[in-house]
This record gives C-alpha cells, sequence and structure tokens, in this order.
C-alpha cells in the first residue's frame, strides 16, 4: 500500500465517521428531548399518502447527500491543483451531483403530481 493509498482510506473513514456523527446525533437529542421517538407513518390511511411520505424522507436524505457530494467535489477541485485529469474527474463528480438533485426534484414534483391526480380520481 502507497502513502497515497493510505491517505484515501484515512480521508475517507475520518469523512465516514464525520458524516454518521451529523446524521445520528440529532436523533438522539429528539430522543433525549421528548423522551419517546414519535411514528413518522402517523395519518397514514392509504397507498398514495405512504409513497409520498416515503418519498418525501428519501428527498430530505438526498439532500444532505447532494450537500455533502458538492462539498466532495468541490475538494476535488481544490486538490486538483491544476492537474487537468483530476479537474476532469472534479467537473464530472460536480456535474453528476447536480444532474442526481435535478432527478431527485423531479421524481418528488411527479409522484406528488401522480397523488394528487390519483386521490381526485378516487375521490
Amino acid at each position: 500500500m502507497t502513502n497515497c493509498e493510505a491517505k484515501t482510506i484515512v480521508l475517507k473513514s475520518v469523512v465516514f465517521m464525520f458524516v454518521f456523527f451529523v446524521l445520528a446525533i440529532p436523533l438522539f437529542f429528539a430522543y433525549a428531548a421528548t423522551g419517546v421517538l414519535e411514528n413518522p407513518l402517523r395519518g397514514t390511511n392509504d397507498l398514495t399518502t405512504l409513497i409520498i411520505k416515503i418519498l418525501g424522507a428519501v428527498v430530505k436524505i438526498g439532500g444532505y447527500v447532494a450537500v455533502l457530494a458538492i462539498i466532495w467535489s468541490g475538494f476535488l477541485f481544490v486538490k486538483a491543483q491544476g492537474n487537468k485529469t483530476e479537474l476532469e474527474t472534479a467537473k464530472s463528480t460536480f456535474m453528476y451531483t447536480i444532474i442526481g438533485v435535478a432527478v431527485l426534484l423531479a421524481a418528488q414534483g411527479l409522484a406528488l403530481a401522480l397523488g394528487e391526480t390519483i386521490k381526485s380520481v378516487v375521490r
């Protein structure tokens, strides 16, 4: 294992631990404040509402992942230091992150529109 590979493994481990703690600590505080974790599916009586709630949770998580991916691509830009191949990697990482965010938001919009259409047809 080269020195560069070891640094990459350490960096990935640090990023993983940071992300884990950033996402896990609010749950611990929420539990400590109320003493009880609430059921997030409360008020779900039909399939369309369930799908909309699940997609809403996926979009929230996707938003956090998108922010981290944008930060990561910025780190890649800084790390490239003018190297053409690394700059192309950073550009493609940023581009694919933006495309992923667009797909995520489009999926949410489509699901909401379909859900409302189904609800209006059923009534």
